[in-house]
């Protein structure tokens, strides 16, 4: 089959799954495209091994139960309700309780695959049109794989543009190329990325050392040389499924919390000689996991235990290679004592610090990457590099990315570590006397503040203006879609108890252990990290803890709209007992969905009408009793999906505003800087 071919097969499936009722959006339907495509691609695999070792391979699935037995007929297979069934009740729940009989072994791949995988078509003949299309791939033909793989990793890379507002940050291709390239990993060596998504950093590693293999031995050593933990169930999958169309053909990815073992346990087993990541950027962990960890090395700030992680998971002579924040580089406590140990006890050699925009769309947070071993060599000098914008460039975009030959000047200077205007030296008695603080900045750039040229802002002004037009011609055109959707679609009334349920998550606090709480902004504003204290200095005795898409509300300020849904960031947070915090039922209710209901004011005034008390501290409260018994107005999934995408329109078009009344505001000094330049 031919790439065009190929290309019209999988955009057909994906328009089948849009027919499916079951189906909401691309969160939904690339995972269910997934696992189908994983079970037609081990098939295929295993009539590869079948082929080549007849009288010795013996199947990892069941006669009857694989993809070639119930799903290849495509004119007496299975279909309608009687494929639902089987799909349902017999091949997901035989998949999950797959057992392998020696280490390594496929079965418990499998097992771990499907242990929170479900079948979300709700049309076992629509399930039988997608079977029927993907029965047209073939796995064991390597121009189909190559041109699976690369659609495959357009659909991952709308899914994780997706996913940047809910904290997921993809790392571009070119960052990850650039960082293999500069660890090499050889033939040997065993890789390991301990946050690693949909396996970018094990895929390249993958592709660089096969280019250094010459026999069928070095070629099954290198598949068993890549090692993965992934925390959450999606991005898990996804990368399974990646990596099986790289050609690994047994994953060796763990679905667990890389965070989740005592660093006092980590034995040579557990060691690595090459780790190379992105971990997750200002997330928080619970505090079971704080308790794997060194009090004095104790901290909120995930990338920090991290690092932490990958120091103590290197083998002797090991290398590494680690995005991190421009925060923690300077960050004072636990973050001081990190950065000391990566200096004195480990050769942290390079810092390469990237511009603003690399990881556009996501975050404009500066970000650096870290290079160190582990070797005899510590206590050394620092080499930086910033890697310099495009002429012309005030930062990368999604549109306009960092592109590979941009690091080319980086990859001459490195051999030598070469001082020029991008790069310099830090010496470690320096680094000693400031604390171990590693954000440096160019010694060779005088940063003198200049007002910007007034002519240039005004430019930038109205480009901000034509993207404001483009965003509300958009929202326009949706609108009226969504209107005509609406008006003939039923919202069902439904009490909010019939789809959401109070939990009570509590934990005793203890003196010498650090919690963040959660505050609530007003008008919508949603949840936020408000402090971090020690039990010891907080008056409570106990507290709740919440996890993402929660849906959380104040007693007090609920009539000023102080409604929210947990993100990821917020999950393991405190909130003390005035926040009333329920699991939605989302096969009913979208969290962000029933979040845009009481985005109206019309709504906070019921609630101000509710909110009753005996005496002055309880009178606005809005008790639960009252949250439960409301009833709103419930379309279908599908409608609710539509209402939180077009809101966002709505989002994007005022962040877009601020900046220009940010703007409007700097012309102002733009243009008196300028005119009065030659007489100040």
């Amino acid at each position: 089959m031919d790439k065009s071919e190929l290309s019209s097969t999988v955009k057909k499936i994906r328009n089948d799954m849009r027919k499916d009722a079951g189906l909401n959006g691309d969160l939904d339907r690339i995972p269910q495209l997934t696992w189908l495509l994983f079970l037609k691609a081990y098939d295929d695999l295993e009539k590869q091994k079948e082929l080549l070792n007849p009288n010795k391979y013996v199947p990892m699935i069941d006669t009857g139960l694989r993809w070639r037995d119930w799903a290849s007929d495509e004119n007496s297979g299975l279909t309608g309700d009687d494929l639902l069934d089987f799909v349902n009740n017999e091949l997901i729940p035989y998949l999950r309780e797959l057992k392998g009989i020696e280490k390594g072994d496929s079965r418990d791949i499998i097992s771990s695959i499907f242990k929170e995988t479900n079948n979300r078509m709700l049309s076992g003949y629509l399930l039988r049109d997608v079977i029927n299309s993907i029965n047209t791939i073939n796995f064991n033909n390597k121009d189909d794989i190559f041109t699976v793989s690369h659609i495959y990793e357009s659909m991952l890379k709308e899914l994780r543009d997706a996913a940047g507002d809910s904290g997921e940050f993809y790392t571009p291709r070119t960052v990850v190329r650039f960082m293999v390239d500069r660890i090499s990993p050889e033939i040997g060596e065993t890789v390991y990325d301990p946050a690693c998504g949909t396996g970018g950093f094990l895929i390249e590693s993958f592709e660089s050392l096969k280019k250094q293999v010459t026999n069928t031995e070095e070629l099954k050593l290198i598949q068993e040389s890549i090692f993965g933990t992934e925390k959450k169930p999606l991005p898990y999958l996804l990368g399974m499924m990646n990596l099986l169309l790289h050609e690994i053909d047994s994953p060796n990815i763990i679905r667990n919390n890389s965070l989740s073992i005592s660093i006092s346990e980590i034995g040579e087993k557990q060691k690595y000689n090459i780790i190379i990541t992105n971990p997750p950027f200002g997330g928080e962990e619970e505090r079971g996991i704080l308790s794997n960890f060194p009090v004095h090395l104790r901290t909120s700030e995930t990338t920090l235990l991290f690092l932490i992680l990958i120091m103590k998971s290197l083998k002797e002579d090991g290398k590494a290679a680690v995005i991190a924040p421009d925060g923690i580089l300077s960050s004072s406590g636990a973050g001081e004592e990190i950065r000391k140990m990566l200096v004195e006890e480990f050769n942290l050699y390079a810092i390469i610090k990237l511009p603003e925009g690399v990881f556009a769309p996501y975050t404009d947070i500066p970000s650096n990457i870290l290079f160190f071993n582990k070797d005899s060599v510590t206590k050394n000098d620092i080499w930086y590099y910033e890697l310099p914008l495009p002429e012309g460039r005030k930062k990368y975009t999604k549109t306009m990315p960092l592109r590979f030959e941009e690091f080319s000047e980086c990859c001459k200077l490195w051999e030598n570590f070469e001082l020029t205007e991008h790069s310099w030296i830090v010496e470690y008695e320096k680094l000693k006397e400031n604390n171990f603080n590693l954000d440096n900045k160019n010694p060779n750039i005088n940063f003198i503040y200049e007002n910007k040229d007034p002519i240039e802002l005004i430019g930038e002004i109205e480009s901000q203006i034509d993207i404001l037009k483009d965003t509300l011609y958009q929202f326009k055109n949706s609108l009226e879609n969504l209107i005509d959707l609406a008006s003939n679609e039923e919202f069902k009334p439904l009490k909010i108890n019939q789809f959401a349920k109070q939990v009570k998550r509590k934990i005793n606090l203890e003196d010498d252990e650090e919690y963040v709480y959660l505050g609530m902004k007003s008008s919508v504003g949603g949840l936020f990290k408000k402090s971090n204290k020690l039990g010891s200095e907080i008056k409570a005795q106990s507290a709740n803890i919440v996890k993402e898409d929660d849906f959380v509300y104040s007693r007090l300020f609920a009539r000023n709209g102080s409604f929210g849904v947990a993100k990821e960031e917020h999950d393991g947070c405190c909130v003390s007992g005035e926040f009333p915090t329920f699991k939605i039922n989302k096969d009913i209710v979208l969290p962000e969905y029933l979040l845009l209901y009481f985005s109206l004011p019309s709504v906070w005034s019921y609630v101000e009408s509710k909110c009753k008390g005996t005496t002055k501290a309880s009178r606005f409260r809005f008790k639960e009793v009252f949250f439960k018994e409301m009833v709103i107005p419930v379309p279908n999934r599908d409608l609710q999906q539509e209402l939180i995408d077009i809101s966002k329109y709505l989002k994007k078009s005022s962040e877009i505003e601020k900046l220009m009344v940010k703007q409007h505001e700097g012309l102002i000094l733009s243009f008196l800087s300028t005119i009065f330049r030659d007489h100040l």
